[in-house]
């Protein structure tokens, strides 16, 4: 479904992102693990197209361009949640979701009654009736991400990618939108960065691996778990109970 080839990308001289080859499944689960720095945000910017690519390569989305694609196409194929995001706007957060699906609206006509039901749905799925009705520029930071996770599930696209989009939620709704992600995933495509590393293995179903904008490995959790070295350039002690990883910091035990 996305096909990378030749990428690389700097913001000033130095490459931030500096990939050969990287082919993504059509459905699934994909973590995007890795140090700070390593170009994680950067190349989901640049699959989102939020960041242009300058000159070189290519990122296909179902074997087209990502340039070629108008950007409610694009909308219609891929969404995206930012990471820590300030909203300013004075919309309510039933407007916010609501125009996830943008592609659908006019000036002169809303979404049809089946859009406002799913909307309502996934209101109450992620419990924001009580701030349904607030501006989105005063809720909480936890709150914010939800309605975020919200506008990128009434989307409804075969693609989805998120910027730790659990960072600032609650363990309930974590473990929440983690099993409604891998519900989704049979039939979607899911792409999101974290840096915990307990997550990716335990709820994905391949890790990418970034260091300085380059590649480690694109594997099996089973294969992550043993090369966590590679990546933060330390040892950790893993263990499995009741088929979970566990990660702990061998300097602490």
């Amino acid at each position: 479904m996305i096909n990378i080839n030749n990428l690389k990308f700097a913001y000033e001289k130095e490459n931030v992102i500096d990939i050969n080859e990287l082919v993504f499944p059509k459905n699934g689960i994909i973590s995007v693990i890795g140090p700070n720095g390593a170009g994680k945000s950067t190349l989901m910017k640049l699959i989102s197209r939020i960041i242009p690519i300058k000159h070189n390569g290519k990122i296909e989305i179902n074997g087209m361009s990502i340039r070629s694609y108008s950007s409610t196409v694009l909308s219609s194929l891929r969404s995206y949640v930012p990471q820590n995001t300030i909203v300013q706007y004075r919309f309510t957060v039933r407007q916010f979701i609501s125009f996830g699906m943008y592609r659908e609206m006019s000036l002169f006509s809303g979404l049809s009654p089946k859009r406002i039901d799913e909307c309502e749905n996934i209101v109450d799925f992620l419990e924001l009736r009580s701030v349904i009705d607030k501006y989105i520029s005063g809720i909480s930071g936890g709150e914010l991400q939800k309605a975020h996770i919200a506008r990128a599930l009434f989307q409804n696209t075969p693609i989805m990618m998120l910027d730790e989009p659990i960072s600032n939620i609650d363990i309930h709704y974590r473990f929440l939108i983690m099993r409604k992600l891998t519900e989704l995933s049979k039939n979607k495509l899911i792409i999101y960065i974290t840096h915990d590393v307990n997550n990716a293995l335990n709820n994905s179903d391949r890790i990418l691996a970034l260091k300085a904008g380059k590649i480690v490995f694109f594997e099996s959790p089973e294969f992550t778990a043993e090369n966590l070295d590679l990546i933060y350039g330390k040892n950790f002690d893993i263990v499995r109970t009741k088929g979970k990883y566990i990660i702990l910091d061998e300097e602490s035990i």
